[in-house]
């Protein structure tokens, strides 16, 4: 049962990583293609700005979870140049290797093994990613070129999204540890 749950965890993260470092390819490519198309896209109101990584509560099990802040609205809004969006995914990616080596901390040390084993290649995927979409946007320009906002937009959404999934992965994953059964 408890290498059920151990397994669990680290596929339930290893697909939400997978589904994220998967998608930048697409992301640079719908950016170029947009760029290329020069159509306007309207800026999206920073007033609308919402914090997604505050703590919430589990109806099922009542239980608090941390604030997994993997980056901010702030912060992904202030995002302009090349450099600023590679900084804005390096920060989403090694928030979320921190966070979920602090849940595998709250493992028994006996189901760390599995985690490990489950979970070691979707985080060095999610590593992997880091440096694929540094080359990607290199090839746009140096770091401190602005990226036009009909670039830039989808591209900021898009990684709202992610750190909303990512976040909420956190939240389930530390809601599993925190309700296993400890041993004595």
């Amino acid at each position: 049962m408890k290498k059920i749950f151990s397994a669990s965890v680290a596929l339930l993260a290893a697909v939400t990583l997978a589904a994220c470092s998967n998608n930048h390819s697409s992301v640079t490519s719908k950016s170029s293609e947009s760029k290329a198309a020069s159509s306007s896209v309207k800026k999206s109101s920073s007033s609308k700005e919402s914090n997604s990584s505050s703590s919430s509560t589990s109806s099922s099990a009542n239980l608090e979870t941390p604030d997994f802040v993997l980056v901010t609205d702030e912060e992904i809004a202030n995002a302009t140049t090349i450099g600023d969006l590679k900084t804005v995914y390096n920060k989403l990616a090694d928030n979320y290797i921190k966070y979920s080596g602090e849940i595998r901390e709250k493992l028994p040390e006996s189901e760390r093994a599995d985690f490990d084993k489950e979970a070691e290649t979707a985080l060095k995927a999610f590593e992997e990613s880091k440096q694929t979409l540094s080359n990607q946007l290199s090839q746009f320009g140096p770091d401190d070129l602005d990226v036009p906002a009909e670039v830039r937009d989808p591209f900021l959404q898009s990684v709202k999204e992610k750190r909303d999934k990512l976040v909420n992965v956190l939240k389930m994953s530390y809601l599993f540890v925190s309700n296993m059964p400890k041993k004595h």
